[in-house]
């Protein structure tokens, strides 16, 4: 499905649009709507209203003008309102988790899950991060052929097949790698601790154990929220993904079922 919103077509997908709970998942950088394939397949997750986009430049949407944590902020918050989903709950990897955090100023979702984004401040806080020799690899184009197997296997705790995943990579509009990493170089973001701080719904940060790019130290730092630790890497979704899913399970469990837009529309066909 697609949906244009001030002329930017957004791919996404949703299943069981009648189910109880409605999640938003957002991909990370160089990620697409596919990364969340193993949430879609779960039988556990069947109850649930899923859906999940494409980003601006990523995947089947297309390219944007401007790329930066603000701009793409607008997006999302655009997409959420046009659907009617703003009580949904939000799941968000690396780069989407920073998106749904710059959002919660015009956004009060039902809950809030992400992982592989720790809550930053503008300046950057490097102990954010940790000290991956080859994480510069996330922000440039033209990869060679080793480069890109080096670069979508270090989203994982162990080697395995990342066909989709070096596809996702070579699909990024090359705009956006260069524009997203000035914007950050330069600060552009809002003050992610204090609107994750703020946010009064419940929340949950995962942290994969063997996440090659994200400081667990500092997550637990901050004292926001709970950190549930599973075994797994950046991609804890993928390595990991049933206790991924039970965490999803859980934090919809906590709230009642609502409706949304499309769910609305087929209860008066």
């Amino acid at each position: 499905m697609e949906i244009h919103l001030s002329g930017q077509k957004i791919n996404y997908v949703e299943q069981n649009h009648l189910g109880k709970t409605t999640v938003v998942l957002v991909h990370g950088n160089s990620h697409s709507l596919r990364t969340f394939r193993n949430q879609f397949s779960a039988a556990k997750l069947a109850d649930l209203n899923l859906i999940a986009l494409d980003l601006p430049g990523h995947g089947e949407s297309s390219p944007a003008g401007l790329y930066s944590l603000p701009a793409l902020s607008n997006v999302f918050v655009s997409f959420v309102k046009t659907l009617g989903i703003e009580d949904a709950i939000f799941v968000g990897h690396s780069l989407g988790g920073h998106i749904i955090y710059e959002s919660l100023d015009r956004l009060t979702p039902s809950g809030v899950l992400t992982f592989g984004a720790p809550p930053l401040r503008s300046p950057l806080d490097p102990s954010a991060f940790l000290p991956y020799e080859h994480a510069g690899l996330i922000f440039q184009n033209d990869l060679n052929e080793k480069e890109l197997e080096m670069l979508s296997q270090s989203f994982f705790c162990k080697p395995r097949d990342t066909t989709i995943e070096k596809e996702d990579i070579l699909k990024v509009d090359p705009h956006f790698k260069v524009q997203f990493a000035e914007s950050v170089s330069k600060g552009i973001m809002k003050d992610e601790v204090d609107l994750l701080s703020r946010y009064k719904n419940k929340k949950y940060m995962i942290h994969g154990s063997m996440d090659k790019y994200i400081n667990q130290q500092y997550l637990e730092s901050l004292d926001i929220c709970q950190v549930k630790c599973l075994t797994g890497g950046h991609n804890i979704h993928l390595d990991n993904p049933s206790e991924f899913n039970d965490a999803i399970i859980e934090i919809s469990t906590c709230f009642q079922p609502h409706q949304t837009l499309h769910q609305t529309e087929q209860m008066q066909q």
